[in-house]
């Protein structure tokens, strides 16, 4: 079973055939689905769209905005959001240092 894709090979033995004529008959019908997509673009039937690119993510749009921003010193955005435990963590930290300086003072 080696040279052979693993699906090529699993369904040569799920339908218990060498996995050589499963080779051969999943090409013929591959070029068969090649020829007719072939046959359908030259008919008409089918055309070639132009390509569109895919939009921006949102943290491709933040980091953009980053660097513009950088650019002129200020403060960048956060990429992501924070989790649930370190908005709690930053919260006791800086709750206990206003404890803190309350009695200081």
């Amino acid at each position: 079973m080696q040279g052979f894709t693993n699906s090529r090979a699993r369904v040569a033995k799920q339908f218990n055939i060498s996995v050589r004529d499963c080779n051969c008959i999943i090409n013929r019908f591959t070029n068969e689905l090649a020829n007719g997509i072939i046959s359908n673009l030259e008919s008409g039937w089918l055309e070639i769209k132009d390509y569109l690119p895919k939009k921006k993510t949102k943290t491709q749009v933040l980091r953009e905005i980053n660097e513009y921003i950088s650019g002129y010193g200020g403060k960048p955005l956060p990429l992501r959001k924070k989790s649930t435990k370190e908005a709690l963590n930053s919260f006791k930290k800086y709750r206990n240092e206003l404890f803190n300086n309350k009695t200081t003072l």
